[in-house]
């Protein structure tokens, strides 16, 4: 989810945000966020263990967060800043990786 709304010319991930919808037991999800050049701007691999959702920025350095869709209640994060929303918990990342442990 990008950060801009006025525009469809920026650095797509400056400020993107990752939504994830209750990854599956298991799951492995590479997410790449392109440049304007057809390049790749950043890369993001998802991942979910048990009750532990990980996002980690494989490439890139601009600012991004993770949030996990439909989640009211969390048993812990690391990784960042947690804030929750109507729409579900988001981790405004501070490092390479975020963790957030799910009250599922």
């Amino acid at each position: 989810w990008g950060a801009e709304a006025t525009r469809p010319d920026y650095d797509f991930a400056d400020g993107v945000t990752l939504r994830c919808y209750t990854p599956a037991e298991g799951c492995r999800i590479t997410v790449r966020i392109p440049d304007l050049q057809g390049g790749e701007a950043a890369r993001f691999l998802i991942t979910r263990q048990g009750d532990q959702v990980m996002a980690q920025r494989e490439t890139g350095s601009a600012p991004w967060s993770l949030q996990l869709m439909g989640v009211s209640a969390i048993a812990g994060a690391t990784g960042g800043e947690v804030e929750m929303l109507e729409a579900g918990v988001c981790v405004q990342a501070g490092s390479e990786t975020a963790v957030v442990t799910v009250t599922w």
